[in-house]
């Protein structure tokens, strides 16, 4: 069983030791079949399955008691409801999972870890937006997406040439600025008169599409993807869309894991 952070809960004066479980494995399956009440929504395949089959991000936590023994187990997945909000929940598409646990203070114990998980995953994004406007970052306010495409291109240009990939010419997202009209919007992430990063956005059969965003390596750290993504966010519920796209990525990329933050689902292509 691979852990990767750990969190403490104090439930009436006993501290639980909890993890967040990677990949949850034998040790884990050995724990659920010889506690009462373990049943198939706790068998740690379910995390891999969920997880290759729908993208759904599992969020595993593990309890255990002072000598380090397994004490508790508690899957969970980040889902999207039909209403649109982002939920854990334990476990989608069967009828059993939830707290595992041979105690109360480990059952409590995993109830406050999921309560932490849930406010981390909303908490983060909301965080490293804020943080590109406190790191001096700002949104283009001025111009038209033709006006945009030259600051938009430079840092682009940069990144394709470091990554060794062709990128299409300057020329070429200006014609398709011209062409789109309003339906295209180039947001920019500018440090002082500077452009360190933006994204085209398109907005077409009801789909706020990204096909190309990049922003500089060295600049990441003041999160000026967070921000030119959050623009496009806030001009696509501007235009009524129904959908927003964030574009494709590898699976597992940083890109990738980046967009599952702000509860993107995945579509096979």
């Amino acid at each position: 069983m691979r852990s990767g952070s750990r969190l403490t809960a104090t439930v009436r004066g006993n501290r639980m030791q909890l993890e967040k479980v990677d990949e949850p494995g034998a040790e884990w399956d050995a724990f659920v079949e010889a506690t009462p009440g373990g049943a198939l929504g706790h068998a740690a395949a379910w995390a891999s399955i969920l997880r290759e089959a729908y993208g759904l991000a599992p969020h595993y936590l593990a309890a255990r008691d002072a000598s380090g023994a397994l004490a508790g187990v508690l899957p969970l997945v980040g889902f999207r409801t039909l209403r649109g909000r982002r939920e854990l929940v334990s476990l989608p598409f069967l009828d059993t999972g939830g707290v595992l646990a041979v105690d109360i203070a480990a059952e409590r114990g995993l109830l406050e870890g999921a309560q932490q998980v849930a406010r981390e995953l909303g908490a983060k994004v909301r965080n490293q937006t804020r943080k590109a406007a406190q790191s001096g970052l700002e949104p283009a306010l001025a111009g038209t997406a033709r006006d945009r495409v030259a600051d938009f291109f430079a840092p682009f240009a940069v990144n394709m040439r470091d990554l060794g990939s062709p990128a299409h010419a300057r020329r070429f997202y200006e014609v398709a600025a011209r062409v789109f009209g309003d339906r295209l919007s180039i947001h920019l992430a500018l440090l002082g008169d500077r452009s360190v990063g933006g994204l085209v956005a398109i907005d077409f059969a009801g789909t706020v599409t990204v096909p190309w965003a990049s922003t500089l390596r060295a600049e990441r750290a003041r999160c000026p993807n967070n921000l030119i993504y959050w623009e496009a966010i806030r001009w696509a519920i501007a235009r009524r869309a129904r959908w927003f796209d964030f574009g494709r990525s590898p699976r597992e990329s940083g890109t990738h894991r980046f967009k599952l933050g702000w509860g993107a689902t995945e579509r096979e292509l």
